[in-house]
């Protein structure tokens, strides 16, 4: 079994020198201090590590990154919200296919990232959910929502070499 509270502050932490580059605010909000899932913990924290990455690259300068972690009786609920400029309409199709890259945007990277999340999501049986935040903010909000009784995983298909070697030179990587 998986604490997602410990895996997020984590995950949070490793990610804090990227987020103070362009002073950005990361917030946590829990249901509790401890959030159990049975769940492959190499693949929860691609799953993680994506969905921060992504926020604090695509978040305007002085912004916040949130996120999220609820339980419920059938579900378990992690949000992240950013303060970048949401996804185009015309994006939106697109953004979960390897390789994409948002139109007019200077970051670096291999456009992997949200569909790692996808592939992470789908073998654990939960749902994605991207939008645009409703809440007066600019932004985008991912929901990964994940049923409490998860089926047993291999992320061997999943997850690219190169994500998996970057986790495990990581310090903060899970051991296996």
């Amino acid at each position: 079994h998986l604490n997602l509270v410990d895996l997020i502050n984590d995950c949070v932490d490793y990610a804090r020198p990227l987020a103070k580059e362009k002073s950005l605010k990361l917030k946590t909000t829990f249901s509790g201090k401890a959030i159990v899932l049975n769940a492959n913990e190499s693949a929860l924290w691609a799953l993680i590590r994506n969905l921060l990455d992504n926020a604090i690259k695509y978040s305007t300068d002085g912004g916040e990154v949130q996120i999220l972690c609820h339980a419920y009786s059938q579900e378990i609920h992690l949000c992240v919200l950013d303060t970048g400029l949401g996804i185009p309409e015309l994006e939106k199709e697109r953004v979960l296919e390897r390789f994409h890259r948002g139109l007019g945007h200077k970051e670096q990277g291999s456009g992997l990232g949200l569909s790692i999340v996808q592939r992470v999501v789908e073998m654990h049986g939960g749902r994605l959910k991207l939008a645009n935040r409703r809440d007066g903010q600019p932004g985008l909000r991912v929901e990964v929502v994940f049923p409490t009784q998860l089926k047993d995983t291999d992320t061997d298909e999943i997850l690219p070499h190169s994500s998996t070697s970057e986790m495990n030179n990581s310090p903060l990587a899970p051991s296996h």
